[in-house]
C-alpha cells in the first residue's frame, strides 16, 4: 500500500531533527564507514549540542572521562550559529527528534516518533550554499526551516527513550515540546550517557563500525552466570502498549522466567554508581515505535555485551523478552 511520507520537526523556533549504531546510514542494512572518513572524523573538534536538564561542568566531566577521539566542546542550542565553524574541521554531537505522520491510501492517518542523539559532520559545500540561503530567509521561514538537520555524513547514533509527557506529544503531532529544557527521556542521565560515549568513542578509536539492528553476545556476558544483572527502575516505569504504568507486580511478572540473580535500582542510584567507576552490570532499554532494543551494557566501559533486537506488533517488553535474556546466559 503506498505511503505518503511527511516529516515534521520537533519546536517551534527550531528544529531539530541497538540503541547504538555507528555506521553511514541509521536505517536499511549497515554500511562500514571507510577507514578514510573516520580519519577525517578523528581531525575535528566536536560540538555537544546537549539538553539543558545538566549544567555545562556536569557535562564536562563525563566526557571528559569516556571522549578522547577529538577535542570537543559543549554549545547551547541557543547559541549554535553555523556559518561560525570550519565545517571540514567540525564535527557535531546533537540531541534530536522528529515525527513522522504516516497517511495511507485507506485515508488512515498515524505518526511515528524518532528520538535520538547523533554524530556527524556536515558536507561542506551543500552546507555552505544552504546556510547562505538560509541568511536571506525571512524570520517568519527561518523559525519553520532546520538548519541543522540536512546535509549530514553520519557516523554514529544512539536512541532515547521518550518520557511520557514527551511521547503523549510526539503521538499527537504537537510541536511545542522543548526537549533542550525539559526532561523528556528516560536514559538521558549522566551515567548513561557516559556508557553512550564510551561506547562509540571506543569503536570508532578502533575504525569500527556497529549495527543496533543485529542479536549479539559477547564472551563477557558468561559473567552473568555468577554476577548480578542490574534492573534500572525506568523499565518498570514508562508506558507500556496498554498506556498502563508498570506496577511492581508487572515488574516481578516481567521476570519471573530470569534464572540468575538480578536487583531493581533507582536510576540516579545506578547513574552515580557509574559515575563513580563501578563495574557491574546492567539491563538498558529503547524503543521505538515497535523496535525494541534490550541490551546488557558493563558499566566500567560501557561495551554491550548482549543485544536483542525485538520487532513485532507490540510495543511493550514483554516475560519471554526476559526468558530470552536467560537462556542466552545459560547457554554462554
Amino acid at each position: 500500500m503506498k505511503q505518503i511520507v511527511a516529516l515534521l520537526f520537533i519546536l517551534t523556533s527550531f528544529s531539530v531533527q541497538s540503541q547504538v549504531s555507528i555506521s553511514s546510514e541509521h536505517y536499511g542494512r549497515l554500511k562500514n564507514i571507510k577507514k578514510e572518513e573516520f580519519a577525517r572524523f578523528k581531525k575535528t573538534k566536536t560540538i555537544f549540542i546537549l539538553s539543558n536538564v545538566f549544567t555545562v561542568e556536569e557535562y564536562t566531566k563525563v566526557i571528559s572521562d569516556s571522549w578522547t577521539i577529538t577535542p570537543f566542546e559543549i554549545v547551547n542550542i541557543k547559541d549554535v550559529d553555523l556559518s561560525n565553524y570550519d565545517l571540514e574541521k567540525t564535527s557535531f554531537a546533537l540531541l534530536g527528534a522528529q515525527i513522522v505522520n504516516i497517511q495511507k491510501s485507506s485515508g488512515m492517518n498515524y505518526n511515528k516518533y524518532f528520538t535520538y542523539f547523533d554524530f556527524f559532520i556536515y558536507e561542506r559545500d551543500k552546507k555552505k550554499k544552504e546556510i547562505e540561503k538560509y541568511k536571506n530567509m525571512s524570520d517568519n521561514k527561518k523559525e519553520k526551516y532546520n538548519i541543522l538537520n540536512y546535509y549530514k555524513d553520519n557516523f554514529a547514533r544512539f536512541y532515547l527513550l521518550p518520557n511520557s509527557d514527551l511521547l503523549l506529544s510526539l503521538y499527537n503531532g504537537d510541536a511545542s515540546f522543548d526537549i533542550f529544557s525539559k526532561e523528556s527521556f528516560y536514559n538521558y542521565k549522566l551515567g548513561f550517557l557516559k556508557n553512550y560515549f564510551q561506547f562509540i568513542n571506543n569503536k570508532m578509536d578502533k575504525n569500527e563500525s556497529y549495527w543496533f539492528y543485529q542479536n549479539t553476545t559477547t564472551s563477557e556476558f558468561k559473567e552473568l552466570k555468577s554476577k548480578t544483572l542490574y534492573i534500572p527502575s525506568y523499565i518498570s516505569e514508562h508506558l507500556s502498549g496498554d498506556d498502563k504504568m508498570y506496577t511492581k507486580s508487572i515488574f516481578e511478572e516481567l521476570f519471573a522466567d530470569y534464572e540468575y540473580k538480578y536487583e531493581f535500582i533507582e536510576d540516579n542510584i545506578l547513574n552515580q554508581k557509574i559515575l563513580a567507576g563501578e563495574e557491574f552490570y546492567y539491563l538498558r532499554y529503547a524503543r521505538v515505535n515497535t523496535e525494541r532494543f534490550l541490551q546488557v551494557v558493563n558499566s566500567k566501559n560501557g561495551e554491550i555485551i548482549y543485544a536483542d533486537y525485538i520487532t513485532g506488533l507490540s510495543v511493550s517488553l514483554k516475560p519471554k523478552h526476559i526468558k530470552e535474556l536467560s537462556k542466552a546466559v545459560s547457554k554462554s
